[in-house]
């Protein structure tokens, strides 16, 4: 669906024709040289669900919570989990208590923390709609 493209790698742009109106995970968020981490839909409609995506060239512990922008915790997706290589986690766009959270923009918390216990964390926004 996508016509044409363009890198630029100078400007750090990435262009695009469409013959359709969609949303696109076009890149990681978060890049090291120990991890890659992005959703597959950033925003996302809460019924389709979205799946962070975690790329890790080194084993090491996990942790992705989402909070709302009051910083209220909304969901643990992970917490403490052993992982290696890539891994892939959903959010279905529900809270802790199994109900779907209100359009709007939540934080999410990404921690990784390698064998050594070099700990590394990445906050950043994720949309809801609906």
């Amino acid at each position: 669906k996508i016509i044409s493209d363009s890198t630029d790698t100078v400007n750090n742009k990435v262009t695009f024709t469409t013959n359709h109106f969609s949303v696109y995970a076009l890149g990681t968020q978060a890049d090291t040289d120990e991890f890659s981490f992005y959703w597959t839909k950033n925003p996302f409609n809460a019924e389709q669900t979205t799946t962070a995506v975690i790329d890790l060239t080194e084993g090491g512990k996990v942790t992705l919570k989402i909070y709302d922008l009051s910083g209220d915790l909304v969901r643990v997706l992970a917490d403490e989990m052993n992982v290696s290589g890539t891994t892939n986690i959903k959010w279905d766009g529900k809270n802790d208590y199994d109900r779907y959270v209100g359009s709007g923009i939540y934080v999410y918390v990404f921690e990784y923390e390698d064998l050594s216990g070099k700990k590394k964390t990445v906050k950043k926004p994720v949309g809801v709609i609906k």
